[in-house]
């Protein structure tokens, strides 16, 4: 049998899941420092968009060239690609928002 190619590539923001390590290590990490809330001064920053959902970004576009066989961005799967990671940068924040208010109660 043929060795199978894999094609999905998946880049996202890590979520703190209430109950898990990195929940707790999340809420004790000082919030100026988590990069969901820090501004992307880089190549993307007229994107504004956090560093966390730039870097989220970045991997999604260069995941499409590191296929077995490397696929072309087009307008469409960058505006896809770009609109993901700034509703994972959203989500995670939310999460973020609710671990601090309860997060005596569920970490």
């Amino acid at each position: 049998m043929d060795e199978a190619m894999l094609e999905d590539v998946f880049a996202s923001v890590a979520e703190p899941i209430p109950g898990t390590p990195l929940a707790k290590l999340a809420l004790d990490y000082p919030r100026e420092k988590n990069l969901l809330y820090q501004d992307h001064a880089g190549d993307y920053r007229a994107l504004k968009l956090s560093e966390a959902e730039a870097r989220c970004f970045n991997l999604m576009l260069h995941g499409q060239n590191c296929k077995p066989v490397p696929r072309i961005v087009d307008d469409a799967t960058y505006s896809a690609f770009l609109e993901e990671a700034r509703t994972q940068g959203r989500d995670v924040r939310g999460v973020m928002d609710l671990l601090e208010k309860y997060g005596d109660q569920i970490v």
